[in-house]
């Protein structure tokens, strides 16, 4: 898949694929060992793509011998559609029935998810890249994370990104800012429940900014 060669899609054809969307390896190693060591039994990422991510997880899964991953994703076999089912064929195949789908928003699918309620041990974010929706998916995804578990953004080469980080940073004391090794990424684990009072609110804006 790096070197950017056709992958099969749902409907069994191979299709052209574009590496610079999918994480890079680095980024793919670096969810692969940290899924190694917390040894997540559910996982979410948000955005399946070709699947890139989706493959270092499911790895990870296999080594680890436990534990489920939820990919959700509404473009996946929408057309016209540049991803052609890819990711969704690589999770199938790869994942089983350690593998899971779900063909939604973000939005509708993490609140679907809060009804059973279901909670996960890591959730990774790299859907649509907008300030408001990554923000979003951020503080659906925080209630249906568990306690001591992770909620990642991906491309902090972005200044929607930067900013929602920011927020999180300055206005949720119940998640705490974990440092890695990847400029990419920025790693948050929940430590606490959400006890802000209805008037909270930290400005979270650079000075100058």
């Amino acid at each position: 898949m790096y070197a950017g060669e056709p992958q099969t899609g749902t409907d069994g054809e191979k299709h052209p694929i574009e590496p610079a969307t999918g994480i890079s390896p680095a980024e793919g190693m670096w969810i692969y060992h940290l899924c190694r060591q917390i040894k997540p039994q559910a996982s979410l990422e948000i955005g399946l793509a070709f699947g890139f991510s989706t493959l270092f997880f499911l790895a990870a899964l296999a080594e680890n011998g436990s534990g489920r991953h939820t990919a959700v994703d509404p473009y996946q076999l929408q057309a016209p559609t540049r991803w052609a089912g890819i990711g969704l064929a690589h999770g199938r195949q790869l994942g089983g029935e350690q593998f899971r789908f779900i063909e939604e928003r973000s939005f509708a699918a993490l609140a679907h998810l809060s009804r059973v309620p279901e909670f996960f041990d890591f959730l990774f974010v790299d859907g649509r890249h907008f300030f408001d929706i990554a923000l979003t998916e951020f503080t659906l995804g925080a209630e249906l994370c568990s306690m001591g578990g992770y909620i990642a953004f991906h491309d902090m080469w972005l200044p929607a990104i930067q900013r929602a980080v920011e927020f999180v940073r300055a206005n949720r004391a119940d998640f705490e800012f974990v440092e890695t090794p990847l400029d990419n990424i920025a790693l948050f684990r929940r430590i606490a429940t959400d006890d802000r009072q209805f008037k909270h609110f930290v400005d979270f804006r650079q000075p100058g900014v």
